[in-house]
Parts: structure tokens; sequence; C-alpha cells
């Protein structure tokens, strides 16, 4: 799933599938025209588009939501909608794998199916760790957020496998908001019993399977002649949720870069990343994982915007790149604020007294990021 704004990162997902070599189709739910419009012009191997019209064609409830939901909470209550779909076309012994745009494969992802062995539902564990400053314990965590990730989920074309993605399909459209409420939360703890209720459920070993930035910092991460691995473990793919691009300020060099921010060597688009800032992402982890992501991303930047083509009123939405802001999802419109790194600037800026600009209004608010 994507709209203009993950399209980058959907390149970079489609490209780390090619570059293992193994055949592969990549369905991709096109939440706006641009991104399929775009998608059509890249040609890219193994990728067939589904547009967001087809889905609520099929799932006429999910439809009747969009005017009650932020653009968020549509984007997650569509997700299970769209597994259930896939798994329409599916034979009783195929395997529908979804996974969130910004995710890489560092694997063949074949290794996922070995994990899911004769079972029909494979879950992926947060298996967090201290992650916020607060050192919050994993239970605190869990209880919030949930024990599986909506992030990366196959589900088996049999009846179990079937019968679970309905289960998470229905529970969606009847509840799915950005707001925590005991025992809810987004689409993701509607997963948290589904081991109880199915047999056929598998978990997915964590470190091995996938990583993300709420669990890796505990694992001494390496590379050898196969890859990346986590206590020695092969890692078949990492999950960079929150990760954003912003056009690089200049003044950025001579004040140092806040947390978990990524320099890109220049480019046509000189970019930063940015990750939550409560994650602690370990030297190894970001050297080996994190850096290259975000040069293959920063690339990725590139192509899509050749494909929309300067000057168009598709370029004018692709302003997430302009300099100091980010387009922030307010659930019924799209406004410009200032960026988390232009913040950071100017709060340090005050902090040493440098220049005289003085705060106006309210305080900016944290971000507030699913884990």
């Amino acid at each position: 799933m994507c709209d203009l704004r993950f399209l980058p990162q959907a390149f970079v997902l489609q490209r780390s599938l090619e570059r293992h070599g193994a055949p592969f189709r990549l369905r991709i739910l096109c939440m706006d025209e641009v991104s399929e419009q775009v998608l059509a012009r890249a040609s890219l191997t193994g990728v067939e588009t589904v547009s967001l019209a087809e889905l609520e064609d099929h799932e006429p409830r999910l439809a009747a939501l969009k005017r009650e939901r932020t653009w968020r909470e549509y984007c997650w209550t569509a997700t299970p909608a769209f597994c259930r779909r896939a798994l329409d076309h599916a034979g009783e012994r195929d395997v529908v794998l979804w996974v969130d745009a910004d995710l890489e494969f560092l694997r063949d992802p074949h290794a996922l199916l070995e994990e899911l062995g004769d079972g029909s539902i494979l879950l992926t564990p947060h298996a967090y760790y201290r992650t916020y400053p607060t050192a919050a314990p994993a239970s605190f965590l869990t209880e919030r957020w949930g024990r599986y990730n909506g992030g990366a989920i196959a589900f088996r074309g049999d009846e179990q496998g079937r019968a679970a993605a309905e289960l998470w399909r229905s529970r969606s459209l009847e509840w799915c908001h950005d707001r925590l409420e005991p025992g809810l939360y987004g689409n993701q703890l509607h997963l948290a019993d589904l081991p109880a209720r199915f047999s056929a459920t598998r978990v997915l070993r964590v470190p091995g399977g996938g990583l993300a930035p709420w669990n890796a910092a505990q694992y001494e991460i390496a590379r050898n002649g196969a890859g990346v691995t986590a206590e020695g473990l092969p890692v078949v793919f990492y999950h960079h949720q929150s990760l954003r691009l912003y056009r690089r300020p200049l003044h950025l060099r001579p004040l140092g870069l806040p947390s978990n921010v990524f320099p890109l060597p220049r480019s046509r688009r000189a970019l930063v990343g940015r990750a939550n800032p409560r994650y602690r992402i370990s030297r190894a982890e970001r050297r080996l994982i994190w850096r290259p992501y975000v040069r293959r991303l920063a690339e990725a930047v590139t192509d899509v915007a050749d494909l929309i083509g300067e000057g168009s009123a598709s370029e004018a939405q692709f302003e997430v790149l302009r300099p100091g802001h980010v387009l922030e999802d307010t659930g019924r419109r799209l406004r410009l604020r200032a960026s988390p790194v232009e913040r950071n600037i100017r709060n340090a800026r005050r902090a040493f007294g440098v220049g005289a600009e003085r705060s106006r209004g309210a305080a900016p608010q944290p971000e507030r990021t699913q884990p």
C-alpha cells in the first residue's frame, strides 16, 4: 500500500525483492491516482497495481468509513480488507504476505515461508526492547501497542488462514483508530488473540526473521558473506518505521545533526532521513542497515520525481521534500508545518542565544508515531 508520499519506499521494497533474484509478484494498493500513474510509467518488474476504487467497490463498508476516519486510520482499515481480497484470488496452498511499504528485504523472502511451515498464519512479534527514554519495560509497550506488528503478516489460502484474515478485516471495519482504548489500537491489537483462536498460527523468530527500530538495539548486528545478521542469525527484513525524508538545510552542518538523523551524500536532491528520536539505534545498526537504506531511498526519490515530471500538479504534491517543511496528515486535509529537524534547529538557536527569533503561538507538539 502507498500514496505519493510513500512511493519512494515502495520502489525500494520492490528493488529489494528484485535484488534477491527469486520470482515474485508484488501487488500494490495505490491510495491515490498519482501513485498508480507513476507506477504504471515505471513498469517495475513483478509489480501489479490495485486502485483504491477497486478495493472500495469490492468492500462497500470500507468506502463508507472514509469520512469517519483520518487518512492514517483509513489506510490501516484498508489493510485487512486488501489482504482478504487477495485471498479471494489465492489457492488453498498459496500464501499472501502483507508488508508495509517502508519494509526492505535483506534476504530472499522465501525464508518466511520456511518459518510458516505447515501453518496458516504468520505473525511478527514486536519483541520490544527498552526503546524510549523513560525506559518503559517491554510488558508496558506490549500492553499499549500490541504483541504483534501489523507491518508483516502472512495468511495461507486455507480454511484457518481465510478465517483469520476475515476476522482481522471485520474487526478493523468495526474499530480502527489512532488512539488508545482498553485492548485497542489501530488494526494491530486485533491480532492479539489469533494464536489462541487458530491452532495453525506461527510466530516469526526475532532475531532472525525481521527486525525493527523498537527491538534491534538489543541484538549484536553484524554482516557476513551472506548479509546482515542479528546474534549470528540471518535477518530477512528490516521495518524502517517512522523514517521520513527532508531537504537538508545548509545550517545543519555547524550545529550538528539531531538524534536519529541520517545525512546523505550530495545528490540532485540533498536530503536527510529522520527516524523517531525515541528509538535507540546502535552504531552497527545505523551503519549496516539504516544508512544503506536511506541512500537507496534517496535514489528512489529522484526516480519518482523524474517520472512525475517538473512543473506538474503532481510534483506540487511532492512537497514533502520542501526545505524545512513536511506534509502533515490532519485527518481532513494536508497542511505544511515546520519539520522536526527545523524545530530542533530553532530550539538550539534559542538555547544558545543564536539570533533573536521568538516563538509565536503554541509550542509544537511532539510527533506521534506508532511503534
